[in-house]
Formats: C-alpha cells, structure tokens, sequence
C-alpha cells in the first residue's frame, strides 16, 4: 500500500509559493531583488519589465548544486537519504537593439531566460510492523458498542 508522504506537500510549497531563488549569481547575490532593478535576462523570472532597461546585449549561464541530507527516525529504526546533483541551474540572454530614430524609443530589446530547480528532496520513515489498521479499527468499534 502507498501513500503521500511529508515530501509531496514540501515539494508542492517549493513549487507553488513565492519566487524561488534560481537565476543568475548576479541575481542571486542580489537576493532576487535583481527584478525591481532590471537590465539582466534573469530579471524575466520576477519583473518582465526589467528587460527594457538593457542597453547591451549579455549572455550568461549558472551552474547549480544542489544537496540534500535527510535522516528520519521512527521507534529506534533510521532511514538515511543524501543526494548532490549539480546542473546549469539558470541560462538566459538579451539581444538589445539600438533604434538610430528620432523617437523615444532607444532600444528594442529581446530575452530568454530558463531557470530549474531540483524538487529530489525525499524524506521516508521506516515503517512500525506493530501498528495495524486492523486493530485500530476493531478498537475504536468495540468502543462504540
């Protein structure tokens, strides 16, 4: 028998809430407010606008490593769990383009930017073989009758 453990609904927050912190170093030594200044590709992750402010094209690539070390305890029984894995954890670029016209417009600019973030954080507890559905069930009705 299967069931959801405490990682599908870790994994689930990390997924669905807030901005990860994944982009290029610049953004993350900027802890992410990199968005609100603008002028990097990674800025396309919190603040699209953030990429008219380029006035020259940039390419750039982060590696990312990531480790996890999980030790779970359960009635004197442990599970160990460690992994690292490293990839190219943000890759992006803008190409700006200088208009020579008389309006206000003073560059065109286009960018791509691709960030991942590794979900592989997997918690499991050794199971107890002196609990049983069985006798809980049987319990909580003799307690009815």
């Amino acid at each position: 028998m299967q069931a959801q453990d405490i990682s599908t609904i870790r994994n689930s927050i990390d997924v669905y809430s807030n901005t990860p912190m994944v982009g290029s170093s610049k953004f993350n030594a900027m802890v992410g407010s990199n968005g609100a200044l603008g002028g990097d590709a990674t800025s396309l992750l919190t603040n699209p606008a953030g990429l008219g402010v380029a006035i020259a094209g940039d390419v750039s690539a982060t590696l990312s490593i990531t480790g996890n070390k999980n030790t779970s305890t359960l009635a004197g029984s442990s599970v160990n769990y460690n992994i690292t894995k490293g990839n190219i954890g943000n890759a992006s670029g803008v190409a700006a383009f200088q208009l020579m016209t008389e309006t206000p417009w003073k560059f065109i600019n286009l960018g791509a930017s691709i960030s991942t973030q590794s979900l592989e954080n997997y918690v499991e507890t050794a199971g107890n073989t002196n609990v049983s559905i069985q006798k809980i069930l049987l319990t909580a009705q003799e307690m009815l009758l």
